[in-house]
């Protein structure tokens, strides 16, 4: 256990169990925010990374594009290999808080990469590790446990922290701070860390760390006034989402905590958009989730020095949930990527349990062994079901049956994979959980008209119209009525498409689509040229330019 090599073998053991565990998502697709975030475009360019309040995010997504473009695969790939460098990260973490309670090197090494072994496989990390949109959460804690490593590394020395480590740990902790804001809770973790790790009292600590701890204390100022503008702005995380108030919001998180670590002891039932009601008010079981969280905490600290990773774990872990999980409402109540961040915490506890067993080396190993393999195996199954958008979306609908997204988003996938009919079924099943939007009524048109039902699907258009009179929708009704044959209303939608944006590309490939069924060769060829000038790229407007200039002998 003490050979130079030992390590080593670990990593290579970590990036082929990685790989094979999370192989089957690798081939899978941009899904939500993926579509949408810049990153998936090509023009993702510096700019959106000054603008972003996550730079050094944005700044790993501007890598990925320039190295592959917009080929989701290479995405998936950079996410494997962060996720296996915080799992590195963790077993040095590991490793040093067992060695400050006494484990001997031989005990301590194995029982880290256990813990770690565990992060690294667990089936409740698949969505963190699986869906591209949340590398946010695996930077964020690879440079968040980098910061509370190094801390570790250098608290419980005589010396304590120097300047230094101090400016290393800044570092690190500012690149998880603009890489999500769940990372502002770190100084708390920090000065949790110190009470925990030294023997000769809490204060003492402090005291030793005091050049880290006064610098933290300023620039604790900055990091808030940073993550409370984004709270007071946003809408979709904040105090400005609409229907749920912070005290809704905390006892429903007293619900959902229960959820989570649920998952982690049984992770079977995972679900990619899970249907939650909040809380209203005090509820039964949003009160008894308080008691019990309450009840434990209590108990962690009362019974600190008999069992302190278990207490430490416990503590960590509720801070470290709590940018998600406590007042601050965010629109989805739950989400598995959120417990990717405070997971450390829970392998403190199930660490100090292991430790409590007589060790031995052959048997922990082989009992290690057989959990790993059984977790790698649940998280492969899940890792396929996020390799295709349908076989998610099937999945997440099957799970949430009554919500409006989830329903979406599989109708959506249905069209993509060209089946149409079942789309549209399934668009008619969604748009009678909420009220249709744009979007809904938008897409349920195209695959409506992919089904060959042209007249429902201007019908569809022109229910959007009634919401919202713009280029793209008169533009897209414009294409409906011509490929039933309908050119006159054709044109008079598209018509309607130009005066309210004379620069949207599709108005005149449509239009020239309209002239092309009616023999107009000239008109149409003049229509394709102007949307290419608009448009240098739109495949549309060059392949109806070809065959058009081939009607025409050009």
């Amino acid at each position: 256990m003490q050979r130079s090599w030992f390590p080593w073998l670990l990593l290579a053991l970590a990036i082929l169990g990685a790989f094979e565990a999370y192989g089957p998502a690798l081939p899978g697709p941009f899904v939500l925010d993926d579509l949408y975030n810049p990153y998936g475009r090509p023009d993702a360019t510096a700019g959106n990374i000054r603008s972003s309040n996550r730079p050094a995010l944005m700044l790993s997504f501007l890598i990925n594009f320039l190295v592959s473009g917009q080929e989701p695969y290479f995405y998936h790939v950079t996410n494997v290999a962060i996720h296996i460098a915080v799992c590195a990260v963790v077993f040095l973490i590991l490793r040093r808080w067992l060695r400050i309670q006494g484990e001997s090197s031989q005990a301590g090494t194995l029982l880290a990469a256990l813990g770690a072994g565990v992060m690294l496989v667990h089936p409740i990390h698949t969505e963190a590790v699986a869906y591209i949109a949340s590398r946010s959460d695996l930077l964020c804690t690879l440079f968040a446990y980098t910061a509370l490593g190094w801390h570790l590394r250098r608290s419980a020395t005589p010396e304590g922290v120097r300047w230094l480590d101090v400016v290393i740990i800044l570092a690190a902790m500012t690149m998880a701070v603009l890489t999500k804001e769940m990372a502002a809770v770190l100084p708390a973790l920090l000065l949790i860390t110190d009470i925990f790790v030294a023997p000769a009292g809490a204060w003492a600590a402090i005291r030793r760390n005091w050049k880290l701890h006064s610098v933290i204390g300023a620039g604790g100022v900055l990091a808030s006034l940073f993550v409370g503008r984004t709270l007071l702005r946003s809408n979709t995380a904040g105090f400005n989402v609409a229907g749920i108030g912070p005290l809704d919001y905390l006892m429903t998180q007293a619900r959902v905590i229960w959820s989570y670590l649920l998952l982690v002891v049984a992770p079977v039932g995972q679900n990619a958009d899970p249907d939650v009601a909040i809380s209203r008010g005090a509820e039964p079981a949003a009160l008894a989730g308080v008691a019990a969280l309450a009840a434990i905490t209590v108990l962690a600290w009362v019974f600190r020095r008999r069992f302190p990773l278990a207490a430490l774990g416990w503590l960590l872990f509720l801070v470290m949930l709590a940018p998600t999980s406590s007042i601050v409402p965010i629109r989805d109540p739950m989400a598995e990527r959120r417990m990717y961040f405070p997971f450390l915490g829970l392998l403190l506890v199930f660490l100090e349990a292991v430790r409590r067993v007589p060790f031995h080396t052959l048997r922990t190993g082989v009992a290690g062994s057989v959990l790993l393999l059984a977790l790698s195996f649940l998280t492969h199954s899940r890792s396929a079901v996020w390799g295709s958008d349908l076989a998610l979306w099937r999945d997440t609908a099957a799970k949430s049956p009554n919500k409006f997204r989830a329903r979406f988003q599989l109708a959506y996938a249905l069209y993509r994979a060209n089946q149409c009919e079942a789309a549209a079924a399934e668009f008619a099943l969604t748009s009678r959980l909420g009220p249709p939007d744009i979007s809904l009524l938008v897409d349920w048109a195209h695959s409506l008209d992919c089904a060959g039902r042209g007249p429902e699907a201007a019908e569809r258009i022109r229910a959007a119209l009634a919401i919202d009179k713009n280029a793209h929708l008169y533009a897209t009704l414009g294409m409906i009525e011509g490929k039933q044959g309908r050119y006159e209303e054709a044109l008079i939608a598209l018509d309607h498409a130009e005066k309210r944006n004379s620069l949207f590309p599709q108005t005149y490939v449509y239009r020239g689509n309209v002239y092309a069924a009616q023999g107009q060769w000239e008109r149409a060829e003049k229509e394709f040229e102007r949307a290419l000038k608009l448009a240098p790229r739109d495949q549309g407007a060059q392949h109806g330019l070809s065959l058009v200039r081939r009607q025409m002998g050009k």
